[in-house]
């Protein structure tokens, strides 16, 4: 949950005859400062006090404005002045509540704007403090670990202002946090009852409603954004998406064609239109944009993955898992088109254009990798295959490709090598045991060898125990065979 810092401007109530007694300097302070000049109002403040006789509103002004400068100091400095002239006063106290918030000490601003509110019931500024901080001291509560802390804080926030658009937003996010949808979304319409054009709660609300699968909801907040944030082009990217999966073409190619006039992020939109054009352009922009996009999302699996301090970081890494094969299912669709459109020859000018605009992309040299596989071309898959181990040694795809190609070559030893290191990458590759097997031809009993002593550490592989026994049965040990054929159907049974 993010913290909702929000400064406000105080409200300075004067009377007529509080004016009067103001010089005028300080009147025009206080123009200043309702205009926002804070500067401004500032540097007169300062000639007042400059001159020996600044008056305690002037001194409460004077430290209004360093706050919202970011003085904090300063503004400490002029606000304790001030209270030894008037130390009860709910303007200064609102004041000292004002300078604790920007400090971000959350439960000290509460105790200074609740004191305000006391001296006076009237003080709009105290009610407002109170909220905000209630929110903000809620959301530190949360980041503690304190979920029911923080609930309550929210919960008195909205019994001082029920209409509080952050209160009711951070009850909605705590609420999808204990993974209860139903009351986040409850929350959430609350919030947008308040504020319908509220653009974070709409779209908080349509990750409910798709966690949710409520398609005709997802749809009318789509409707919501595009109507509220015309020129965001996202909004229309989805509304595209959730159309295509209902069959509605015609409206999702409309819909997709506005996401990528407006220039979306996501790819699909343009493979979409370029696959109705057949222009190569289009399907450019949609190859950078999967790999943007895939690279974004790694990062954020990668950071979810890390935390893991609770169900909801595993649940939400998976999440991010599953989009980016989505997105990689576009990029493949993407070059697969543009290979049609562009024939063998320009394709490969193609992609190696494409792999220097992108060069980090490791999607892009798989691609290069397999049509150089095609082609024949064993030597420059290999570089391509050795380009992606160089940054992602753990990659199964590039460890394999660079054992086919040392095949390929004639080169076993290093073959055998890297086609071990994917098999310890990914253990139920049937298609890595045939590899081996075909390397090991004529020496069988060594590579039984190297596989028994793997089933000791891996005592759940089915796959492997199957290849054992294919290996055993070969060299007439059915004893062996049987035993490991027995043990993986036990294990693909569940037991």
């Amino acid at each position: 949950m993010r913290s909702i810092i929000t400064l406000f401007v105080l409200l300075i109530p004067l009377s007529a005859a509080t004016a009067q007694a103001l010089t005028e300097e300080s009147r025009q302070a206080h123009i200043l400062f309702d205009q926002k000049k804070f500067s401004d109002a500032a540097a007169l403040l300062e000639k007042v006090t400059a001159r020996g006789d600044p008056s305690p509103s002037d001194l409460i002004l004077l430290g209004m404005c360093y706050t919202e400068l970011n003085q904090l100091e300063k503004a400490a400095t002029a606000l304790d002045t001030a209270a030894l002239m008037t130390p009860h006063g709910a303007l200064l106290l609102d004041a000292r509540g004002n300078l604790a918030f920007a400090r971000r000490r959350f439960a000290e601003a509460l105790d200074a704007f609740r004191e305000a509110h006391s001296v006076d019931p009237e003080d709009r500024n105290a009610v407002a403090g109170m909220v905000a901080s209630l929110c903000n001291y809620g959301v530190e509560l949360f980041g503690q670990g304190k979920a029911s802390d923080a609930e309550n804080a929210f919960a008195n926030a909205l019994q001082l202002d029920p209409r509080s658009v952050p209160a009711l937003r951070d009850m909605g996010i705590l609420e999808l946090q204990k993974g209860d949808l139903a009351a986040s979304a409850g929350w959430l319409e609350k919030g947008l009852v308040v504020s319908p054009r509220d653009v974070e709660l709409l779209k908080m609300l349509f990750l409910i409603r798709n966690r949710q699968g409520d398609t005709a909801a997802m749809q009318s907040i789509l409707d919501r954004l595009i109507e509220v944030q015309p020129a965001d082009p996202e909004p229309y990217a989805a509304k595209a998406r959730l159309l295509e999966q209902q069959g509605k073409t015609q409206e999702a190619s409309q819909m997709f064609l506005q996401a990528v006039e407006k220039g979306s992020q996501d790819p699909l939109p343009f493979l979409r239109i370029g696959e109705k054009r057949r222009d190569r352009y289009l399907l450019h922009d949609a190859v950078g944009r999967a790999v943007h996009l895939i690279s974004s999302l790694q990062l954020s699996a990668s950071q979810a993955l890390g935390k893991q301090g609770s169900a909801n970081d595993l649940r939400g890494a998976k999440l991010i898992t599953s989009k980016i094969e989505d997105v990689r299912a576009t990029l493949v669709s993407s070059l697969a088109l543009l290979r049609e459109i562009d024939g063998d020859s320009l394709f490969q000018e193609d992609l190696g254009r494409l792999q220097s605009w992108y060069p980090g992309s490791v999607d892009l040299l798989a691609a290069l990798g397999k049509l150089d596989q095609e082609k024949g071309k064993w030597q420059d898959a290999l570089a391509a295959w050795q380009g992606i181990l160089k940054e992602h040694p753990l990659d199964e795809e590039a460890q394999a490709g660079a054992g086919l190609a040392f095949e390929k070559l004639g080169d076993k030893d290093q073959a055998i090598a890297a086609y071990r290191r994917a098999r310890e990458i990914e253990p139920g590759s049937a298609d890595l045991y045939s590899a081996l097997e075909r390397l090991y031809a004529g020496r069988e009993e060594e590579l039984r060898q190297i596989l028994l002593d793997v089933s000791y550490r891996e005592t759940r592989n089915a796959v492997l125990l199957r290849e054992l026994a294919r290996i055993e049965s070969g060299l007439g040990l059915q004893a062996d065979a049987e035993k490991h054929l027995a043990r993986a159907a036990e294990i693909e049974s569940g037991k």
